[in-house]
């Protein structure tokens, strides 16, 4: 039932305001949702917790994992710099990002969906990405990517925002169409 399950993401125009997925993800997604229940650091005289546990912030996370296309650089690169545009015409892009050096740069914000077309979906609002590590394989293959994103909170269930298909004639990334 792995296959079954998917990851789409949208662009979000406000912190907390879930956003329509726009694009499928060719990647596996692993969430992980700790809504941290914390039981109470005090002496109650008894061996039993007597007072009940409290939840503290929801730490929502997850990882997305896969080979990577040159169309999904910008759900890389947009909710882990700012948002960014393609120049060039044709095929040939060219993709900038110019951190500001002296104001705070608008990160741009994700809503995420995962699950399995069914009802069993999870809704992931407001994410950044962390940390993104892209690795170019040895035997010459696509190159691969690990995205670790932090979202803000989770809706469950729910079900995905539109019936999207992933790009079937991806066009991948290789180290020798490739200049950072």
């Amino acid at each position: 039932a792995v296959r079954l399950r998917a990851f789409q993401m949208g662009p979000e125009t406000a912190m907390n305001t879930p956003a329509a997925a726009t694009r499928r993800m060719p990647w596996r997604f692993a969430p992980n949702v700790d809504p941290q229940w914390t039981d109470a650091d005090v002496d109650t005289g008894t061996l039993e917790n007597a007072i009940a546990p409290f939840r503290k912030a929801a730490n929502v996370t997850g990882t997305a994992t896969g080979s990577l296309d040159f169309d999904d650089i910008p759900n890389l690169m947009c909710p882990l710099l700012l948002p960014v545009s393609p120049s060039g015409g044709g095929a040939s892009k060219t993709w900038t990002a110019g951190p500001a050096s002296k104001s705070q740069d608008p990160i741009q914000l994700m809503t995420g969906e995962w699950g399995d077309e069914t009802t069993d979906v999870f809704q992931y609002v407001s994410g950044v990405c962390s940390k993104v590590a892209i690795t170019f394989p040895e035997d010459m293959g696509p190159a691969t990517i690990s995205a670790d994103y932090l979202f803000s909170y989770a809706n469950y269930p729910v079900s995905f925002t539109a019936a999207l298909d992933p790009n079937l004639t991806p066009h991948w990334v290789y180290a020798a169409d490739t200049s950072l």
